[in-house]
């Protein structure tokens, strides 16, 4: 009989689950005092996948991960430090730590594990090819080359981390490629080659950003079109 091996992620979750129910024993007999037993039990794993981004230099997940610690403990830290915290002011910090400490730091050498969703075979490599490409992440950061010769559609499903994709060696079909994101409490950065035909059909809610360059059309060249929804978040399409 092989011995089963044992999966840093299981050994995680399976330590969560153990303290989470010692945490509950502890409120039960009332030696939590006015602690939130609730947000500590969310805010330990939130914890722990920031410490992992911090490691990976995720900037973004970690400094998004950080934010949700600071709202979901926000009460004891405004009774502690005599302020009030608002949600705008903290989403904008995050923005700008984010930004601030890629620029200086760079990204991470990490791709994060990427999520099944039904039949649909979601890339979890940093390189995909193929006429139709689904890409989903979450709490994790990751870059993905696309190396497709007849490039159709691609679908971008991102929450709560960051996601860069670059098009540079992508040859797109002959009528075009539709790019589909859905990014809430994340970002997304599209790297197009200059020349190409982008058309704007994103839609943007609930303090999302689009950053999408203006460019002129171009009979005959590829034309990629961008629509979908962000929400708390941001996209962003970089011409290389």
């Amino acid at each position: 009989m092989k011995n089963k091996r044992i999966r840093p992620s299981n050994v995680f979750w399976g330590i969560w689950f153990i303290a989470a129910a010692g945490v509950i024993v502890l409120h039960v007999f009332g030696h939590l005092g006015e602690v939130n037993v609730w947000s500590l039990l969310i805010g330990t794993p939130v914890a722990a996948l920031a410490i992992a981004s911090a490691v990976k230099m995720e900037w973004l997940s970690m400094f998004v991960q950080l934010g949700i610690l600071v709202f979901i403990f926000r009460r004891p830290i405004e009774g502690l430090l005599d302020i009030r915290i608002n949600f705008w002011a903290l989403a904008g910090i995050v923005a700008l730590l984010s930004i601030g400490f890629h620029t200086i730091f760079g990204k991470g050498k990490f791709a994060a594990t990427i999520s099944l969703d039904g039949t649909r075979e979601y890339h979890d490599k940093e390189d995909a090819d193929g006429e139709k490409l689904y890409f989903a992440g979450k709490f994790g950061g990751s870059s993905k080359y696309i190396n497709s010769d007849n490039l159709s559609y691609v679908s971008v499903k991102n929450k709560f981390g960051g996601m860069e994709i670059y098009f540079e060696n992508a040859t797109l079909s002959t009528e075009g490629a539709v790019v589909e994101v859905e990014n809430s409490f994340g970002g997304v950065e599209l790297y197009i080659p200059r020349g190409w035909n982008i058309v704007d059909q994103m839609d943007s809610s609930f303090a999302g950003g689009v950053d999408i360059p203006k460019t002129s059309h171009t009979d005959g060249a590829p034309t990629i079109t961008l629509h979908g929804t962000n929400s708390f978040g941001g996209i962003e399409v970089v011409l290389v």
